[in-house]
């Protein structure tokens, strides 16, 4: 009998084993047939604070075409208490007049008053007033929020959203250290609001990272705190 007795006492230790197994087993199984019965918690949505300072945004982006209004330029903004808009010099073309538009079908005649080609800048003065235009704020931190408003591809006065990714200079000549953000902006955004979530201003939307045409999450402002 002794050569079996390493077998027999190992049996109480597989029947353990075995049951431990079959236990986690039906345990895992059950957790993976077993579902809470509550619904499920809806996804974010921007609250009404935002709500509202998207839309005194976008109350004060402006659309940017030629004096005749036939061809589309770019975006552009009120500037404070509206009697100025701002927007960058290459969307001009070289024009010193255009007509701009709010998405209350507003138009006014604006005049170029002061161009700063190096930091791509240009200062309109308007023909009649547009109302309230946007005030500036601090500047923003990494990770801080922000809402890119403009005409990207022509769709006047969209909004997206995304956070402040850097803050870099990206030209040696220029001494400007823009903001970097991933809110979407494509071929007519340049010029638009680029806003922190109380509808203030932090930058003028200028250009997308060297190399893409459209959308590639690394989009440039210039900063307001120029």
């Amino acid at each position: 009998m002794t050569p079996f007795r390493p077998r027999i006492a190992a049996l109480p230790a597989l029947g353990l084993c075995l049951g431990l197994g079959l236990g986690l087993g039906l345990g895992v199984g059950a957790a993976m047939l077993w579902s809470d019965p509550r619904p499920a918690a809806p996804a974010s949505a921007p609250g009404p604070g935002l709500e509202a300072a998207i839309a005194r945004g976008l109350d004060a982006t402006l659309v940017v075409r030629t004096p005749d209004g036939t061809r589309f330029l770019g975006s552009a903004l009120l500037w404070r208490d509206g009697a100025m808009a701002v927007t960058n010099a290459h969307i001009l073309g070289g024009l010193r007049e255009v007509r701009v538009e709010t998405r209350s079908v507003g138009t006014a005649r604006a005049t170029l008053s002061h161009l700063d080609a190096e930091r791509d800048l240009a200062i309109l003065t308007l023909s009649d007033p547009l109302g309230p235009g946007l005030d500036p704020a601090p500047p923003p931190g990494t990770g801080a929020p922000v809402i890119a408003l403009g005409a990207p591809l022509e769709t006047a006065f969209t909004a997206t959203r995304g956070i402040v990714s850097a803050r870099r200079q990206l030209l040696p000549a220029v001494p400007v250290r823009f903001l970097q953000h991933d809110a979407a902006i494509n071929p007519g955004s340049s010029g638009g609001p680029l806003i922190d979530t109380e509808g203030r201003l932090i930058g003028i939307n200028t250009r997308i990272a060297d190399g893409s045409r459209f959308h590639v999450g690394i989009g440039y402002a210039l900063p307001v705190d120029l």
